[in-house]
């Protein structure tokens, strides 16, 4: 199942509020963050099912942001 979350539609309710609702508690398997905003990588963490809310077994890699255009070679590699 996707869903989509207006949060202008939701100003009472954090996204990961929103997101624990919708899943009835739950949680998500996945979740995608993709603009770097600290504010929102908490909320995508604060969504994801518990038994996977381990950043240790989520990251494989830190780039320093101006070695950003490194990333695609590194997504590339089998240990990523």
């Amino acid at each position: 199942m996707t869903d989509f979350i207006n949060p202008s539609e939701h100003s009472k309710n954090s996204i990961s509020e929103l997101v624990t609702e919708l899943t009835g508690g739950l949680g998500v398997d996945y979740c995608f963050e993709c603009t770097g905003v600290g504010a929102l990588v908490n909320e995508t963490v604060e969504s994801i099912k518990p038994e996977i809310d381990n950043m240790d077994e989520l990251l494989t890699h830190e780039v320093q942001l101006e070695d950003i255009s490194s990333v695609f070679e590194v997504l590339k590699k089998p240990d990523c």
